[in-house]
């Protein structure tokens, strides 16, 4: 995903250094999109408002990695898409497994 918008914004005439700058920059709205709602779960402040607008810019960001993967690049740039959802499925799956179920450090003081 990432290297695709860096190719376009190159082809868009962006220099390199310019070109990785802006795709981390979108990038990391999409990771702030997906952190944010936890974060307020967390400090036990989630709204309903918070949540939607959360899940609509996923889906805006959603949108935009469905357009790298169809219609098919040429190769070898048609596998690079499925790579990256594998590498952040595994990323996933390893925090799943790492943070696990916690317990309550209040009432283990107690």
């Amino acid at each position: 995903m990432l290297s695709a918008n860096v190719e376009r914004n190159i082809a868009a005439g962006l220099p390199p250094r310019e070109a990785a700058r802006k795709s981390m920059d979108e990038v990391g709205s999409a990771l702030v999109a997906i952190a944010l709602p936890l974060h307020l779960r967390r400090l036990r402040s989630l709204t309903f408002g918070s949540l939607l607008l959360a899940i609509l810019a996923v889906a805006a960001m959603a949108t935009v990695l469905a357009g790298t993967l169809y219609p098919i690049p040429e190769p070898p740039k048609n596998w690079l898409p499925y790579l990256f959802l594998l590498y952040l499925a595994a990323a996933i799956g390893w925090h799943a497994l790492r943070s696990g179920p916690k317990e309550n450090s209040l009432s283990a003081d107690r």
